[in-house]
């Protein structure tokens, strides 16, 4: 029988949610897949990049739109910490619109490009407009489908490489599961390349599948009205990711937030009240843990949120996971929790916008041409 997230597939289908289950269930078997087709281009790989890299002030900028902008917020801070360069997260939505305030002509940029499709219209734009705004620039394009713009972009072009991810990760659903989580596991196989990590993650995710009800079950069934996430370091890119999956997957009939742990009091904890739930995930780094563990003592304290989710190293089966490698983890959790939140809602996971309102690949965006001021 066949079987994902807990579900008989003739249940999933019934409730539009086959895709979504399938996609969100195969992920482990996906980042497996990359990582070992990256280490066995690594040579390859390294031989491209290493010379930028070299480059005197280069700047790695991550680029996406939605969740693959906040795929680049998941990995600039850790990789940051762990690579020896600077790492940055400027949306395909921010470069577009305003390119003048990003891109100093004359600083050196490597672009990491992410893209399920390939072809939202922002990430064409991107590489066009910084190819015209700085002087010295190369593009490394990750992707789901290697028949899209980004993908065939990187084939015609010296200065770029592309790393096309396994065609499962092309998502058939509506919302980026698999596809997000695949391309966040491609940057990391190349900047954190590290088997003893990934092994820790498949153990960590293999627990993380067979209690997902027992962690989530009453957060699912519970009415509420609001959710926030919280996270700190690069598990704020993961609170934004979850707090926009959960808003999809929902089809927009819940609020949804996201914050940090110290960010939460300077306003947004006005949000909080008995139809509020809580989601914090818990950074293992001993330092920042301590922020997590005393917003978590004090939501509890005050006693207003209808409920509160604490993910620590206790839904990690004993894995030491930190940074993105955690916020993997993590993101498994909070895809369940928006599928299931959306079935019980009545809502379709792998359609959510029956009304074509949004679309999931983006549409009507007119991109208007700019001139490099010189």
């Amino acid at each position: 029988m066949e079987t994902y997230l807990n579900h008989q597939a003739e249940f999933l289908k019934q409730k539009g949610a086959y895709w979504t289950a399938k996609e969100i269930n195969q992920q482990p078997n996906c980042w497996l897949e990359i990582f070992e087709k990256i280490s066995s281009e690594q040579k390859q790989i390294q031989q491209w990049l290493a010379p930028t890299l070299e480059k005197d002030g280069i700047r790695i900028i991550f680029t996406g739109a939605g969740t693959s902008a906040y795929i680049g917020d998941m990995l600039a801070p850790y990789l940051t910490q762990e690579n020896g360069h600077l790492f940055e997260s400027i949306s395909t939505t921010d470069l577009v619109a305003a390119p003048q305030q990003y891109l100093p002509p004359t600083t050196p940029v490597l672009l990491v490009s992410f893209g399920r499709s390939g072809n939202s219209p922002e990430s064409v734009a991107a590489i066009n407009m910084i190819n015209q705004c700085v002087n010295d620039v190369y593009h490394l394009v990750i992707t789901c489908n290697q028949d899209g713009e980004l993908a065939q972009y990187a084939i015609d072009t010296t200065n770029a490489y592309s790393v096309v991810l396994p065609e499962q990760t092309h998502d058939v659903s509506f919302a980026m599961t698999s596809s997000a989580s695949t391309m966040v596991m491609a940057a990391l196989s190349i900047f954190d390349h590290n088997r003893a990590k990934l092994n820790q993650l498949l153990k960590a995710s293999d627990f993380a599948f067979k209690h997902l009800n027992s962690k989530l079950t009453s957060t699912i069934s519970n009415d509420n009205q609001r959710i926030i996430f919280i996270g700190s370091g690069c598990l704020l890119g993961l609170a934004q990711e979850a707090s926009l999956k959960y808003l999809e997957l929902t089809a927009g009939k819940i609020d949804s937030y996201f914050q940090s742990s110290l960010g939460l009091r300077h306003g947004p904890k006005f949000a909080i009240d008995d139809q509020t739930q809580v989601i914090i995930f818990c950074e293992n780094n001993a330092y920042t843990r301590q922020y997590d563990l005393d917003l978590y003592q004090e939501l509890k304290h005050d006693g207003v949120a209808q409920n509160i989710v604490f993910f620590d190293h206790n839904d990690l089966d004993g894995q030491h996971l930190e940074g993105t490698w955690l916020a993997l983890v993590y993101l498994v959790y909070a895809q369940f929790l928006a599928m299931e939140k959306s079935i019980k809602l009545g809502s379709s996971p792998d359609t959510p916008c029956e009304t074509g309102q949004v679309n999931r690949v983006v549409q009507g965006v007119n991109i208007h041409p700019y001139h490099r001021v010189k």
